[in-house]
């Protein structure tokens, strides 16, 4: 394995116990005498989940582990562009890819890219006047990109000055992978151009807020503002949700075996699921997702993912029975009070135009 690209990695081991012992990469230190002598002596930091403290080791000292495959793969770079006149400039760009596609394909398009300076393409689909509510930054992925709009100009630049590169994995989240790197580059050259933005505008005040028509001060923001855990949640299949699943769960007997329960969608939530996901849901199966489960196992299933307000994902396998009847569902909608119950988890910086502060 490229010890520059473990950033995020996950290995898992086995004892004799049984038990299993599982750490997670979460910083690579490297030197030029690393680099060109044996990278087995390259120092790296990892978590150790069973005693939720880091740890430096060496490369070597990962011998007996096993490496567990992630899901995705974030990278964030800071590159370099000609403006206008010719001179030199930097600009942020972040992008997510499927890891299977990436090792067995070789693809080196993205599924999903965030860049702050850019025009958001979107902004025209939301807002009556273009030039007054004109906004910079934008996400875009492979399902969502506009078909007039050339996905790869989201990467155009003339060099690249730094990047990360972190793995990841389904149970992630965005603030996951952010706490996996330092971002003070990054903010750095966000918060420079953050300050020419305003310099622009002659209101210094905007100085005291962290976001302004789509120029963000840090990394974190900008991601946040362009809805980028949508198109990671796009890209593996995952729906996140503000209510807390374990709450409209019902245990069940496992058949020929009373002493065993699986859990089940109550009927309210089972209802909700066929009304979101347009399929008549006969029986919902509930799995609180982890690296144990193998997804192999339910390629002949149908399923979904959900990330609860506690953060939680879980797997749902679940039954069709006869056709979706969009009117029953509906009257079903009014009698079980979905919209106190059951509301989609999303963020979006079109709701709040008007730019107030943001942390």
């Amino acid at each position: 394995m490229n010890f520059e690209n473990m950033l995020g990695h996950k290995f898992f081991r086995v004892d004799e116990d049984e038990s299993v012992h599982m750490i997670r990469v979460v910083n690579v230190t490297t030197t030029l005498k690393d680099l060109g002598t044996n990278n087995k002596n390259v120092s790296i930091e990892i978590l150790n989940y069973d005693t939720d403290k880091k740890e430096r080791i060496k490369v070597r000292d990962l011998k007996g582990y096993t490496p567990l495959e992630p899901d995705g793969i974030f990278t964030a770079a800071i590159v370099e562009v000609n403006d206008i006149n010719g001179k030199k400039d930097k600009d942020v760009i972040c992008t997510v890819a499927k890891y299977l596609e990436v090792k067995y394909t070789n693809s080196a398009m993205p599924y999903a890219i965030c860049r702050q300076s850019i025009t958001d393409i979107f902004n025209n689909l939301v807002v009556s006047d273009e030039q007054s509510d004109m906004l910079v930054g934008v996400s875009v992925n492979r399902d969502d990109c506009p078909a007039n709009f050339d996905f790869k100009m989201m990467l155009a630049a003339s060099g690249v000055k730094k990047s990360t590169f972190v793995n990841f994995y389904r149970n992630d989240t965005l603030d996951d992978i952010l706490k996996l790197f330092n971002r003070s580059e990054y903010d750095e050259v966000l918060g420079s151009l953050y300050a020419r933005h305003v310099k622009a505008t002659g209101d210094s005040s905007l100085m005291l807020k962290n976001k302004d028509k789509g120029w963000c001060k840090n990394l974190k923001l900008l991601l946040k503002e362009n809805a980028f855990q949508a198109d990671i949640n796009q890209m593996l299949g995952i729906t996140d949700v503000k209510f807390k699943v374990s709450d409209y769960l019902e245990d069940r007997p496992f058949p020929g075996d009373q002493n065993k329960v699986y859990q089940v969608a109550r009927d309210d939530f089972r209802y909700w699921l066929s009304y979101i996901y347009k399929v008549n849901i006969k029986e919902a199966n509930i799995l609180e997702y982890d690296h144990d489960i193998n997804m192999a196992d339910f390629n002949n299933s149908t399923y979904l993912f959900l990330r609860d307000s506690e953060k939680k994902l879980y797997l749902v396998v679940y039954i069709k029975e006869g056709e979706y009847l969009q009117k029953d569902l509906e009257e079903k909608a009014k009698e079980m009070d979905f919209s106190t119950k059951f509301k989609l988890d999303f963020y979006s910086k079109y709701n709040s135009i008007d730019n107030t502060q943001s942390k």
